[in-house]
C-alpha cells in the first residue's frame, strides 16, 4: 500500500534510518509548513514503476540543499508527500567543497518497490503536521491542466538606468525575433511604468512568485550580482506606496538576506512551476549565499570573468542588430532636432558624467580638459547629456557647461540634452564625432556606432568599466590581443564578493597592479582603459587619432561583428531551452 496512507505503526518496518523532529519551514508567502521527516536506509530510488506511480523521472530542482527540497516539498500542496535526493557537486568558483542535491517530489511512495542500492540516493518521507498559518488552496494537478506559460524578464528595469532598460529592450527584440509565441511579464524588486523612456511596464518580483503559470527567468544582464536586498532597493527612486515594505517582506520570506545575498539573483524554487532559468551577462561578483542559485540556473554567462561560467560580452553589443531601427526612429525626433539647432550642425562631441563625479568636485577639471581638447578642433560642438536619471543630474551637467564657457572658446556651443529616451540617448550618441563619459553603456552603443570612445573616472579602479575595455574594447588592441587577455584572466574562488577582497582574488594581475592611487605622482592611474580627469584630454587626441586612421570603419566593424557573435553563440544555447514548444 502507499506509505503515504499507511497507519504509523508500519513504518517501522519500512527499514528506517533516521528520523528528523518535527518542525516548520517558511515557504512562498511567508507562511508555515510543518512535518516530521523519514530517512529510509538501502539508497532508495523511486520512480514510475519502481514504487513511485506516476512519477516523472526529470528532476524537480537541481543543485539545491536538502532543506530547500524539503520546504519545496512542503510548500507543494498538490500533494508531496516524499522526497528522493541524489548528491552532486557544483563548482561555480566561490564553493568548491559546497555539496548540493538533485531532487524529485514524489506524492506516492512504496518503498518495498523503490530500487535499492541506487548509489548517491536517498529517500526522505514526511508526516505532516498542522501550520499555524492557513495553506493555499491546493493547485490542480499538472496532469488534469497543465499550467500556462510565462518568460519574466528580470532585472533593475524599474528605474532610469540607461544600460538597465536598453538590455531589457535587447532581449525583447531576442524574443520576439526567435519566440514570438511566449508570453513576456517585466520584473524588478517593485513596480513601475517606464514606457515614457522606451522601457515597460514592470511587475515588483515577490507577486509573481506564487503564480500558477510554468515559469522561465531570463536574468536580462547589468551589475546585479552583489547588491543585496536594502542596497537594491534604495537604488529605486520611486516607491508605490506600501509597496516597499510588503516585498521586502516577501523577499526575505523567501530567504533573501539584507546584506548577504544579491537580489537581482533568483533560485528555481522561489516559483510554483519553475522552468528555465537563464543568466545572461550578467555584471558583478557573487556573494556565497548566491552559488545554489547560480548552481541551478540552467545558462549562465557573466561579462566579467568568472570560474565555472561563460565568459561573454554585454547584451547590448546586440543594438544595432536587433534595435537598429527604433534608433534610426529617434534620429527623426524633435529632441534630436533640437539638437542639431543647439550645435550649429557643427560635429560635437557627447559627454556625460554621474553624480559620483559631480560629488568628487571635478567637475572644473573635466571641463578644463574638455576645452583643452576642443582647441585642436575648428569646428566643434558639446552637447552634455544624462545615461540614467537615478545617478546623472541636470545641475551637474550645467556645472561643466557654465565652467566650460568660462573657459573654452566663446563660439563653441555646449547645449544640455535633457530628453531621457533610452533611444533619443543612443540617436545622440550614435551622431557624435566623439563620445566622453563615465557610463559603460553609453560606451557600448559608441562601439554599436563606431563612434571613437573616452571612458573617464574620477577615481580609476577595478570595475565593470575597466573589464569590459580590458577585455572586450580597447581601442588600441587587435581583436586577436583582446582574446589572448581573456585566455589569461584567471579569477580564482574566493570567500567573499570581488570589491571586499580585491588583494586577496587576482583575476587579470595584467592591469591591476598599474590601477589605483600612484604615490609618486600623487594623481590616479589608468585602469583597464579608464582614464583619470588629468588624462582626458589626451585620451580624446588619441581616440579621435584612431577614429581618423583609414581602417577605422573597417575594424570596428570587424569588432562589432565578432563581439555580437559571441553574445548571439550564448543566445543560441539557451534561447531553445525555454519553455513553450517542449
Amino acid at each position: 500500500m502507499p506509505l503515504a496512507s499507511q497507519p504509523g505503526g508500519s513504518l517501522q518496518a519500512a527499514g528506517l534510518v533516521s528520523e528528523d523532529p518535527a518542525g516548520c519551514m517558511t515557504v512562498s508567502g511567508g507562511k508555515l509548513a510543518c512535518g516530521q521527516w523519514t530517512k529510509h536506509e538501502g539508497n532508495l530510488n523511486c520512480y514510475d514503476g519502481k514504487g513511485a506511480p506516476g512519477a516523472s523521472g526529470d528532476s524537480d530542482f537541481t543543485a539545491i540543499s536538502l532543506e530547500d527540497c524539503k520546504r519545496a516539498c512542503l510548500e507543494d500542496v498538490s500533494g508531496c508527500q516524499a522526497i528522493v535526493v541524489k548528491s552532486q557537486r557544483f563548482s561555480l568558483g566561490i564553493s568548491p567543497h559546497g555539496v548540493a542535491v538533485a531532487c524529485w517530489l514524489r506524492n506516492e511512495v512504496v518503498p518495498e518497490e523503490c530500487v535499492h542500492g541506487s548509489d548517491g540516493y536517498d529517500l526522505f518521507t514526511v508526516a505532516r503536521s498542522s501550520s499555524p498559518e492557513p495553506q493555499p488552496p491546493a493547485r490542480a494537478s499538472p496532469a488534469v491542466a497543465s499550467p500556462k506559460r510565462r518568460v519574466v524578464l528580470f532585472g533593475a528595469i524599474g528605474r532610469h538606468n540607461f544600460g538597465d532598460l536598453l538590455m531589457a529592450e535587447v532581449h525583447v527584440a531576442l524574443l520576439k525575433r526567435s519566440r514570438p509565441e511566449l508570453p513576456m511579464v517585466f520584473a524588478d524588486l517593485l513596480s513601475a511604468d517606464m514606457t515614457q523612456y522606451g522601457g515597460q511596464r514592470v511587475e515588483g518580483i515577490s507577486s509573481l512568485f506564487d503564480g500558477a503559470e510554468a515559469t522561465d527567468v531570463i536574468h536580462v544582464g547589468g551589475d546585479t550580482l552583489g547588491p543585496s536586498l536594502n542596497a537594491a532597493l534604495e537604488m529605486i527612486d520611486h516607491k508605490p506606496a506600501g509597496e516597499e515594505a510588503l516585498a521586502r517582506q516577501r523577499m526575505l520570506a523567501a530567504h533573501f538576506s539584507n546584506s548577504t545575498r544579491s537580489a537581482y539573483l533568483l533560485h528555481k524554487r522561489l516559483f510554483r512551476h519553475p522552468k528555465t532559468f537563464v543568466v545572461n551577462a550578467i555584471g558583478g561578483w557573487p556573494w556565497p549565499d548566491d552559488m545554489p542559485a547560480l548552481a541551478g540556473a540552467d545558462y549562465v554567462g557573466t561579462r566579467n570573468p568568472l570560474q565555472g561560467v561563460h565568459h561573454i560580452p554585454d547584451p547590448v553589443v546586440l543594438l544595432r542588430k536587433v534595435l537598429a531601427q527604433d534608433v534610426l526612429a529617434a534620429t527623426k525626433s524633435d529632441a534630436l532636432q533640437a539638437v542639431r539647432r543647439a550645435t550649429k550642425g557643427r560635429p560635437y562631441w557627447a559627454v556625460q558624467l554621474s553624480d559620483d563625479f559631480a560629488a568628487s568636485n571635478s567637475t572644473d577639471a573635466l571641463a578644463d580638459q574638455l576645452c583643452s581638447a576642443s582647441r585642436r578642433e575648428e569646428s566643434l560642438a558639446v552637447v552634455l547629456f544624462r545615461a540614467g536619471a537615478i545617478h546623472d543630474s541636470l545641475p551637474a551637467l550645467e556645472n561643466v557647461q557654465a565652467s566650460m564657457r568660462r573657459t573654452c572658446a566663446p563660439d563653441l556651443p555646449i547645449a544640455v540634452f535633457e530628453e531621457l529616451n533610452i533611444f533619443s540617448i543612443c540617436a545622440v550618441i550614435s551622431e557624435a564625432a566623439l563620445l566622453v563619459s563615465t557610463s559603460l553603456h553609453t560606451r557600448i552603443v559608441a562601439l554599436n556606432y563606431h563612434v571613437p570612445r573616452v571612458t573617464f573616472s574620477a577615481r580609476p579602479e577595478v570595475s565593470k568599466h575597466s573589464f569590459f575595455v580590458q577585455h572586450w574594447d580597447d581601442l588600441y588592441a587587435s581583436d586577436d590581443a583582446l582574446e589572448a587577455r581573456r585566455a589569461r584572466v584567471s579569477c580564482p574562488p574566493c570567500a567573499d564578493r570581488f570589491r571586499d577582497r580585491a588583494a586577496a582574488c587576482d583575476c587579470d594581475a595584467e592591469f591591476r597592479q598599474f590601477c589605483g592611487w600612484n604615490n609618486v605622482s600623487k594623481g590616479w592611474n589608468p585602469c583597464g582603459g579608464v582614464v583619470p580627469v588629468r588624462s582626458t584630454a589626451a585620451a580624446i587626441h588619441a581616440a579621435l587619432d584612431a577614429g581618423g586612421l583609414a581602417n577605422w570603419t573597417a575594424t570596428q566593424s570587424a569588432r562589432l561583428t565578432h563581439l555580437a557573435a559571441l553574445q548571439e553563440a550564448a543566445v543560441d544555447e539557451w534561447m531553445p531551452l525555454l519553455s513553450a514548444g517542449k
